[in-house]
């Protein structure tokens, strides 16, 4: 199987992603988390076409640089050794996670009803 990005696009790209964290005054460190969990989320998602990939890889981005600081905090309460976790690793797994845990929500099942739909009705 190929890669289609080259190593030289993508050292360009997360280059960029620095310089942008750097200059907005955004953490670097998130920004290179956020971006290496959406690339590890929109090649898990080979059942989407391409459109639907950069869009769920854009979305993924963006939620991993917005909830980097509370699932930072999370894990951190998680480990029971004090650990405190820096909020690159959290923008990780954020971009990682949070748009598949909310398609899981979101999915049907064989009733034709998702965990939201029953959530809202209020059953199980």
């Amino acid at each position: 199987m190929t890669i289609p990005l080259s190593t030289t696009t993508v050292s360009t790209i997360i280059s960029g992603a620095s310089l942008v964290g750097i200059a907005h005054g955004l953490d670097a460190g998130c920004m290179i988390g956020a971006f290496s969990g959406a690339v590890v989320f929109v090649i898990s998602a080979l059942d989407f076409p391409i459109f639907k990939r950069w869009l769920l890889f854009l979305v993924s981005f963006l939620t991993g640089i917005v909830a980097s600081n509370f699932t930072a905090a999370l894990i951190s309460i998680v480990i029971p050794q004090g650990v405190t976790v820096d909020k690159s690793v959290g923008a990780l797994i954020a971009s990682a996670s949070a748009v598949r845990l909310l398609m899981m929500l979101a999915a049907k099942t064989n009733d034709q009803t998702s965990l939201l739909d029953r959530f809202q009705r209020g059953r199980k």
